[in-house]
């Protein structure tokens, strides 16, 4: 961890969640926040961004390639993230998602749909992750 006080959050599939103004939400949390970042169309980098105004930093560390097929990056994290997956279309998911069930974090997935959501959740259930609940996006 950077820093001892650091939210530190794994995102799963990322893809343009590296070019996302993250920073922005500094301004809303009292601690850093530390992104680790694992994607087949990511590359291999290290980087941080600073809000000096309040203090704070966002630290991005991405990893090129699938979960199960790279050296998993150390735990802990404070939460997993896979936003908008499409794990069930894609197979190689199944093999990514005993790697993020080793962390013992919450592991939050968004879906477009509700379609969608019902096969991630049976999916997740399949893969030993209890009884995942379902919530609408409010937006």
């Amino acid at each position: 961890s950077k820093a001892d006080s650091s939210l530190r959050i794994l995102i799963v599939g990322a893809d343009c969640e590296a070019d996302q103004p993250w920073v922005e939400l500094l301004s809303f949390l009292n601690v850093d926040l530390e992104l680790v970042m694992v994607g087949p169309h990511l590359y291999d980098a290290e980087w941080k961004e600073d809000l000096v105004k309040w203090n704070r930093s966002v630290y991005f560390t991405c990893f090129q390639g699938c979960l199960q097929d790279i050296q998993a990056p150390p735990g802990p994290f404070d939460v997993a993230l896979a936003f908008n997956s499409g794990m069930i279309f894609y197979p190689t998911w199944m093999r990514a998602l005993p790697p993020v069930l080793a962390y013992k974090c919450p592991f939050a997935v968004t879906a477009w749909g509700t379609a969608e959501a019902l096969q991630v959740q049976q999916l997740l259930r399949d893969a030993g992750y209890g009884a995942p609940e379902l919530y609408h996006n409010p937006f």
